[in-house]
């Protein structure tokens, strides 16, 4: 018998009882309801438990968020949906690769969540350009507690503006901010800004090109005898490990040469 010489997406199928849409049809339906202004189903489903009490909306993923490749209509229609859920207090879009201008039409609405303790914005490209919109509105989330941008270039500029803005939130104790291309000259800023207002308690600064200048300044900037600081990278490679900087921290080198960061930040807040 000859080969049908059409392509297999046009050859027509068969479908048993209770199949009515093949599912190479369902999932280019799901991709295309995005790309007309209309929320993906399984985001919809989670905005749904969310708005019946539910208080944390998780849109990110470990590998790959849900929102990928929203169009602007609906990223508009998930800006519209927050304004309703003010009673949330976590939020994920982790690597949902949303960009700036996206993350320009959802910034405002986070306003609108009273109650939001933790905003998980790792790898969404945000660049210096989102940096700065974040910039706009983190001083106003009151309430937030944990703030996680890593991996989204924000460049040394971008994390000073972010801390900065952040001085205004009484509440804050974690920050994630590797991975963001900021190096040893950009660093000093970074330090500058994290030295007045903030009583972290986590700070994750690793897999940035800070240089021994630049992990120097951020070190006398979190660690003193008034810090409360305790976890800086701790453990992580690429990040910064104080016993690298025990004489500008006037620590004894014989003493601290094997402790580690949580050995050294322990001693300093006692």
């Amino acid at each position: 018998a000859e080969r049908d010489p059409r392509p297999c997406s046009a050859l027509p199928r068969n479908r048993g009882a209770g199949h009515e849409v093949s599912s190479v049809g369902a999932m280019q339906r799901r991709g295309n309801e995005s790309r007309c202004g209309v929320l993906p189903r399984n985001v919809r489903q989670r905005i749904k438990k969310a708005r019946r009490g539910g208080a944390k909306l998780v849109l990110g993923g470990p590998f790959r968020g849900l929102l990928n490749g929203l169009d602007a209509g609906a990223t508009g229609a998930l800006a519209e949906e927050l304004q309703d859920l003010g009673h949330i207090t976590d939020l994920s879009f982790s690597r949902c690769e949303l960009g700036p201008e996206r993350l320009a039409i959802i910034f405002p609405t986070l306003l609108s969540l009273a109650h939001l303790a933790t905003l998980n914005l790792f790898s969404n490209n945000l660049g210096r350009r989102g940096a700065e919109l974040l910039a706009g509105v983190a001083g106003q989330l009151s309430m937030l507690e944990r703030l996680w941008l890593g991996g989204n270039s924000l460049t040394g500029a971008g994390v000073a503006a972010v801390v900065r803005a952040l001085k205004t939130c009484p509440h804050l104790r974690c920050l994630d901010v590797s991975d963001n291309a900021v190096d040893a000259v950009e660093a000093v800023e970074v330090a500058r800004a994290l030295r007045n207002g903030l009583a972290l308690e986590t700070l994750f600064i690793s897999h940035n090109d800070l240089g021994p200048d630049g992990e120097r300044a951020i070190v006398l900037a979190m660690c003193s005898s008034t810090t409360t600081l305790q976890i800086l990278d701790s453990g992580i490679s690429g990040g910064i490990v104080l016993n690298r900087h025990l004489a500008a921290l006037g620590l004894d080198l014989a003493a601290f040469r094997d402790a580690d960061n949580d050995a050294i930040l322990g001693f300093l807040r006692d």
